[in-house]
């Protein structure tokens, strides 16, 4: 049973990136973007058996449109005299115009709904995106505060004043190193730059000077945080569409 648990999952796997590669292959070669993402999921909204009957009702009163009008034509046309055959046709004719600009119009609301809904589902995932993003920042706020905020860090910022540019480096670049738990070194990196950020400008502008001559990259991703610490996700400000109604009820706090 496992064997088989273990072939399924290959499988699925398989599945899964060959499916991936054949969505990357479509990106790449310009056969598929977001708009044709977001037709797609419009178009499949509804399913094959209600457009084969939404078709087919619609091609069935068409058909009685035009029997009913050439039965009136040729009913009507057969007791009127020229003229009045030409009134006829004249109406008749301003009566099809009417229902194809009605028919374009139709067309016209069921595009401006399915342009709706896309530009809807973009919002919806905008603002996910922004609440995700507002949690990583308050979690990343939350650490930057708890290191802050500790014994161990005030002592050991006392020690980084008191010590040469190229100590204070190699202590930090210590810091850097030590992995955490899910292998990556991200808390590492909150540390570093609060220490930086508490240095006086001077100690901090020697520290910085050590990491660009030994790693440029990794200076460049501190001066980064330091230049974002505290810094709010873009758009964090702006009101959630959902509770748009309620913003006239006063001034936020």
């Amino acid at each position: 049973m496992r064997a088989l648990w273990n072939a399924l999952a290959l499988v699925a796997i398989a599945n899964l990136l060959g499916l991936g590669g054949l969505v990357g292959w479509l990106v790449m070669s310009g056969r598929l973007d977001e708009g044709r993402v977001e037709e797609i999921r419009a178009m499949l909204a509804e399913t094959v058996a209600e457009e084969a009957a939404r078709e087919a009702e619609e091609q069935a009163e068409q058909q009685e449109r035009q029997q009913a009008e050439a039965e009136l034509a040729a009913q009507v046309g057969e007791a009127l005299p020229v003229a009045s055959r030409e009134v006829l046709e004249q109406r008749m004719e301003a009566v099809r115009l009417d229902r194809q600009r009605a028919e374009r119009l139709r067309r016209e609301v069921e595009d401006l709904k399915r342009t709706l809904t896309r530009e809807r589902l973009a919002i919806d995932r905008d603002r996910d995106q922004l609440r995700r993003d507002q949690r990583s920042f308050d979690e990343l706020r939350r650490k930057i505060e708890e290191v802050e905020g500790s014994e161990q860090f005030r002592n050991t910022l006392g020690v980084l004043k008191g010590l040469k540019a190229t100590q204070s480096k190699t202590l930090l670049q210590t810091e850097l190193d030590r992995s955490d738990a899910d292998g990556s070194r991200e808390d590492g990196m909150i540390r570093v730059t609060a220490y930086l950020d508490a240095l006086p400008d001077r100690n901090r502008a020697k520290i910085m000077s050590e990491f660009v001559k030994d790693d440029p990259m990794l200076a460049a991703e501190l001066l980064e945080r330091l230049r974002t610490k505290g810094l709010k996700p873009a758009g964090a400000d702006v009101d959630d569409p959902a509770t748009a109604d309620g913003a006239n009820a006063g001034p936020a706090a």
